[in-house]
């Protein structure tokens, strides 16, 4: 059974609705990778170090804003990859895509959702450190199969058009801020 749930920013001036929402439409996943934790840091958010970044992966067409979305900036730790999305009012992360918006894809920071339970568990588990320092991910085949389904079926239907990030020549609604060398030193933990 699909679901909704309402999203916004920490001040509530860009908010909106996840509508037709569940574990067939999107994958819940924590992600420990260096450049998810130091995106928080960039925006003065704490490290969320051992817990992670939980974010559901989706697609554009489940995302609708009621207010606010020309209040959101957004960054990249280099061009041409993700773009992170945030409130320029009160600074807190909301949602990653890619530099393109064929793919349709939105991971959408489960901590700006007022309702975490249409979302399902947790499928996969993302470059956790073991106690040998090693990397390891559990459950990536979901984010893989689910992502690639997801993505031929945007494309196919061209809905991918209508996302909220991109406007009609394909571009993001907002300059990326694509971060200097200087700022990435900055932060700990990037690669």
């Amino acid at each position: 059974m699909a679901d909704s749930t309402t999203f916004s920013c920490e001040c509530g001036v860009i908010h909106g609705v996840l509508t037709d929402i569940s574990e067939k439409t999107g994958t819940g996943i924590i992600c420990h990778c260096s450049q998810c934790r130091a995106a928080e840091v960039y925006l003065d958010q704490p490290d969320p170090e051992d817990d992670g970044v939980a974010i559901f992966q989706t697609t554009c067409d489940h995302v609708t804003f009621h207010a606010g979305a020309d209040k959101m900036f957004a960054f990249s730790f280099d061009e041409g990859k993700l773009i992170r999305w945030y409130a320029s009012c009160c600074k807190v992360p909301l949602f990653n895509t890619m530099s393109e918006p064929k793919s349709g894809f939105v991971g959408v920071i489960v901590d700006r959702l007022a309702d975490k339970t249409p979302l399902g568990r947790i499928r996969a588990m993302l470059y956790q450190t073991g106690d040998n320092g090693k990397q390891s991910h559990t459950g990536l085949r979901h984010v893989i199969a689910g992502g690639t389904k997801r993505a031929a079926k945007m494309r196919l239907s061209g809905k991918w058009k209508k996302s909220p990030f991109f406007g009609r020549s394909g571009k993001p609604i907002k300059k990326v801020h694509v971060l200097s060398k200087i700022e990435k030193h900055q932060l700990p933990l990037t690669d």
